[in-house]
């Protein structure tokens, strides 16, 4: 039995599936459960990406410990930015404030990616106003 694989190409954002309606209802806290592949990571990117475009928002990516980018969720962010036919209002960036992030062109919205754990300057302590935080493998956190 072939596994379905999330698809990254001809991404609608605005595009939302009947069972994501309950991603956007107010709600302290939402867990996602699943299997590897299943599409828990493209869809919760996905919804974070609609959010950016809902005024000026700061949104946190983050990970027990944030040793490398390439580990993070960046890159599937990337990916369906770059698919998508809104990939011109949004900026894969490095900056010595923010780091490596990804800036919404049109609101100003930026996705930041942190270490829950870490202690260097760049944790997730010396963000401000985050209004979205997606904790990405929190299984060991409490």
């Amino acid at each position: 039995m072939k596994i379905a694989r999330p698809n990254y190409f001809n991404i609608d954002i605005t595009e939302i599936e009947p069972w994501e309606e309950k991603l956007y209802l107010p709600c302290q806290y939402k867990v996602l459960y699943g299997g590897r592949d299943s599409g828990k990571s493209t869809n919760i990117a996905k919804a974070l990406l609609r959010l950016s475009f809902d005024g000026t928002k700061t949104i946190v990516c983050c990970r027990e410990y944030f040793k490398d980018i390439g580990v993070s969720v960046y890159k599937l962010f990337v990916k369906i930015i770059e698919n998508s036919v809104y990939k011109d209002f949004f900026r894969a960036k490095t900056t010595e404030m923010y780091g490596t992030h990804i800036l919404n062109t049109m609101t100003s919205s930026i996705i930041l990616f942190k270490g829950i754990r870490d202690t260097n300057s760049d944790s997730i302590k010396s963000v401000d106003s985050i209004n979205y935080i997606w904790l990405e493998e929190g299984a060991y956190l409490s």
